[in-house]
């Protein structure tokens, strides 16, 4: 990976911070996401410290809003002279209905919105680099929530559903996240099909079950949790990461497009809703109708 440049969003903790030490690792300029910027140095420089590599920085945006979004790819695009890997990765899951300062439902806008801006945002910066060094990747972090989900069109933020059809096996809100996960399908095999014979690949990946920082934004009841859950899974954020810094650095990922792995790298078979192209156009118009607005009312 030396000489290539990777943005990895959610880079602070958990799977994205295993991303990143495995990344820079490999010898590739890290640059992280997040929207703490105490987290991000102490993250950055953790690094750095370890892998001894000093190409590890950092941006600070909150990516629930979308004109933090925009201003960060602004940044990256001026900043970077090169994108051969971006890696969406932040998200969350939350159990109260809250929503962004776009007034849009919070895990849309984070976990669903925020991949597709900055994605589009930095496209002509991911095709330049594939026209100019022979490829690039884009890698979305989804998850096996997404299998018992649809899309909820005619509610689609929740506004009027949260405590029905937003309730799921794990509680208040995890409907919601589902669906968000399977919106990070939808927008992925889309784009695969979209970026045939430029040079960039789109993918999808999930961690099976990792005990990380997710969720703990729930309170203390989900922090408390925590080291119960450990006891009856060790896998760790590293192994979680591994099918997303596979398809970041392997040679033999290379062209791999439309594909949705889980750990270890092993490629697996979404929900048959994923791969609907009606669906992936329908949301992939209300996605730019959504980000649009939000512009407008800027």
């Amino acid at each position: 990976m030396t000489g290539k440049t990777v943005v990895i969003t959610g880079g602070t903790s958990g799977l994205g911070e295993a991303m990143g030490h495995a990344l820079a690792e490999m010898g590739a300029d890290v640059r992280l996401v997040g929207r703490d910027e105490a987290k991000c140095r102490k993250t950055a420089e953790a690094i750095r410290a370890r892998t001894g590599n000093g190409n590890v920085g950092y941006y600070v945006a909150d990516l629930s809003e979308l004109a933090q979004v925009r201003d960060v790819a602004r940044r990256l695009r001026g900043d970077l002279g090169r994108l051969d890997v971006l890696i969406n990765n932040a998200g969350a899951w939350f159990t109260k209905r809250r929503v962004s300062a776009d007034g849009i439902e919070l895990t849309w806008a984070l976990n669903h919105l925020a991949y597709f801006l900055l994605t589009n945002e930095l496209l002509d910066l991911l095709k330049d680099t594939a026209a100019a060094h022979g490829e690039a990747r884009i890698i979305n972090q989804s998850s096996s929530a997404h299998e018992n989900a649809d899309i909820h069109w005619d509610d689609i933020e929740f506004e009027h559903s949260w405590d029905t059809a937003g309730k799921g096996a794990l509680g208040p809100g995890w409907a919601v996240y589902a669906q968000s996960k399977l919106a990070n399908l939808l927008f992925t095999f889309a784009l695969a099909r979209d970026l045939e014979g430029t040079g960039v690949t789109a993918n999808a990946v999930h961690p099976a079950v990792v005990v990380t920082g997710f969720s703990q934004n729930n309170g203390l009841l989900y922090k408390l949790a925590a080291p119960i859950r450990r006891l009856g899974n060790k896998r760790t954020p590293r192994e979680g990461a591994e099918p997303a810094i596979h398809l970041a650095s392997a040679p033999e990922a290379r062209g791999v497009t439309g594909a949705y792995l889980g750990p270890p790298r092993r490629e697996e078979t979404p929900s048959a809703i994923a791969h609907d192209r009606k669906v992936q156009e329908r949301l992939w118009r209300l996605s730019e109708r959504m980000v649009g607005e939000a512009a407008a009312a800027a």
